[in-house]
């Protein structure tokens, strides 16, 4: 894939990233390769600028590279994330590699890894099938969630799964994950983990006040609806990056899309587990 022009994100409250992106666009200028910068918060320079490049570098936490991703997604840009945060789960370089592994990928070329992203639909009580999803709300590299809205108070939230319907949570909330998430707040809340390349979705509780299946992994053809009953305020979340207010009733539908989330990687394929192992420190002996 030649590579002639870079997209360079960077979250504008890490001081470091934004050095680090400023030294890579004078590396980038040196060996006559064009670029733009930009903020990793100002969308639409971002919405203007990806319609001809041919990679968007990351600079931050997983955040970053989330929302890299969720634009660079609707025209098939790869993404190349640099980690600042604190796992790093998505990341391909750290901040001493950055500029070399980049200079190396725009040179002499790496390879696209993909993975899955969640369509979601939003379908208002007493709506049906003519409701369409405002665009910020139509893809999701991680999760989508219902939560509760008020504390001390569960909702109620049916799960259904290609018109059958599954089962009713009274609980906090409900997750529906791809691979990719299914090692952040899917994991937290009790729920499997997948391997990133994987293209199931996994729905997952949170705090269930009784559910005899914590999780349950369907598959990429699936669709699943969520509907909520509540007499208080229910957000669906995006990514944790959009948010929207549920009504007693209303439903999400969420599908595997028919896009991707395409990862620029540099060297050769990385042991996944290992690596999981590593940034969540299990098989460490816990002393007394």
């Amino acid at each position: 894939m030649l590579i002639q022009r870079v997209g360079i994100l960077y979250h504008p409250k890490v001081a470091a990233a934004e050095r680090l992106a400023k030294e890579l666009s004078n590396s980038l200028s040196a060996h006559s390769l064009s670029f733009w910068l930009s903020s990793s918060w100002d969308e639409e320079v971002v919405r203007e600028n990806l319609i001809d490049s041919q990679l968007l570098v990351g600079m931050g936490g997983d955040g970053t590279i989330i929302r890299a991703v969720r634009s660079a997604s609707l025209l098939d840009v790869p993404v190349l994330g640099v980690n600042f945060g604190r796992l790093g789960f998505m990341a391909e370089l750290s901040p001493e590699d950055a500029v070399s592994g980049i200079l190396a990928v725009c040179t002499t070329g790496g390879y696209i890894e993909e993975r899955a992203l969640l369509q979601t639909r939003v379908v208002r009580r007493g709506e049906h099938n003519e409701t369409t999803p405002a665009p910020a709300l139509s893809s999701a590299l991680n999760d989508v969630v219902i939560a509760r809205g008020a504390p001390s108070r569960p909702l109620y939230i049916e799960v259904g799964i290609d018109n059958e319907r599954l089962t009713t949570y009274r609980a906090d909330g409900v997750i529906v994950s791809t691979a990719t998430g299914s090692t952040g707040y899917n994991l937290s809340a009790g729920g499997p983990i997948i391997y990133p390349t994987a293209r199931d979705m996994v729905i997952t509780p949170v705090a269930p006040h009784v559910a005899l299946i914590n999780s349950i992994i369907v598959p990429e053809s699936s669709i699943i609806r969520l509907t909520v009953s509540m007499d208080h305020k229910a957000v669906l979340s995006i990514d944790g990056q959009e948010e929207i207010e549920m009504e007693d009733g209303d439903s999400v539908e969420v599908r595997v899309s028919k896009k991707r989330a395409r990862f620029m990687r540099v060297g050769p394929e990385a042991n996944f587990f290992g690596g999981l192992m590593t940034r969540l420190r299990w098989g460490e002996e816990v002393l007394p």
